[in-house]
């Protein structure tokens, strides 16, 4: 059983519905014979093993599958899971906004649902003491999801909202305050504004200008969420999507040069090289002898 999520061009990309879910032993009997990169590379996927083996790669990381597990991948990310049969569990796929249908402004989620902060990690070991209610929440939601009742849309949302908390808790990630502050919302603006455009817009002052704010401010805001400042994070924003045009495209270095937005190969060559610490053709040869 193969799942794949291919990473498109985000001026490319199909709108997709808000929120998908697939039974794993369905799965492949339901995309045999069809596209299987039907899952939005703008969506946050989670993929529950109840019990399998195999293998699975996010962007740039190899997993390996164990039963009890979940694996978390982010908007933008690119993930391909080969699955022995039989494997157990579910695949759910759903846009960020998706979080807020029922509450259009949930302060208590804010502190950890937005697109910077949804700090859960890619796998997630389900503790012993939470598997059945993590189950039966799962359970619950696909039922609402195969069903058409009423209010089917918000009970959905709800549970989905009651599943990140469980693996918030168990991972640490949820925040104890819960109200919002300036420099939170800036920083979750800047992340979404990085997303749509780090091949159009690579300094700090395209997103300062976007936001009304210096380019000074917006660093500082940015490295005092997250520990890094704003150029950091355009920088390795525009490194990652060069890696993945590479490994998962083959492309040569010209052509990824002018996808992300380069002018001038040698110019992209140079920043390649500064970010990573080895020329692009280096970086290539190891990176494809280990894929």
């Amino acid at each position: 059983m193969e799942i794949t999520r291919f990473r498109e061009n985000s001026r490319g990309a199909q709108r997709c519905t808000r929120f998908d879910m697939y039974v794993l032993d369905t799965y492949l009997t339901d995309t045999r014979d069809r596209d299987q990169g039907n899952l939005s590379h703008m969506h946050h996927s989670f993929l529950w093993i109840k019990s399998g083996r195999g293998g699975i790669d996010i962007d740039l990381e190899h997993y390996s599958v164990e039963d009890e597990t979940l694996y978390y991948v982010r908007p933008g990310q690119s993930m391909h899971a080969f699955l022995q049969e039989p494997a157990k569990g579910f695949l759910i796929s759903f846009e960020q906004g998706f979080l807020n249908l029922v509450d259009k402004d949930p302060s208590w989620l804010y502190s950890y649902s937005q697109p910077y902060q949804f700090r859960i990690p890619a796998m997630i070991q389900i503790r012993d003491e939470i598997t059945s209610s993590f189950e039966s929440i799962i359970v619950k939601m696909f039922h609402e999801y195969q069903n058409y009742y009423n209010l089917r849309t918000e009970i959905i949302s709800s549970f989905l909202k009651v599943l990140i908390i469980y693996l918030s808790r168990q991972t640490g990630t949820m925040k104890q305050e819960t109200v919002k502050c300036t420099r939170s919302e800036y920083t979750s603006a800047f992340f979404s504004l990085l997303e749509k455009h780090f091949t159009d817009k690579k300094m700090v002052k395209d997103y300062a200008g976007c936001l009304s704010l210096t380019s000074s401010y917006l660093n500082k805001v940015v490295k005092q969420t997250t520990g890094f400042s704003a150029s950091y994070h355009i920088q390795q924003r525009i490194l990652l999507e060069a890696k993945r045009l590479l490994i998962h495209g083959n492309n040569n270095l010209k052509e990824i040069a002018y996808t992300l937005g380069f002018c001038d190969p040698s110019h992209f060559s140079k920043f390649f090289k500064s970010g990573v610490g080895t020329n692009f053709m280096s970086f290539k040869k190891t990176a494809l002898n280990i894929c």
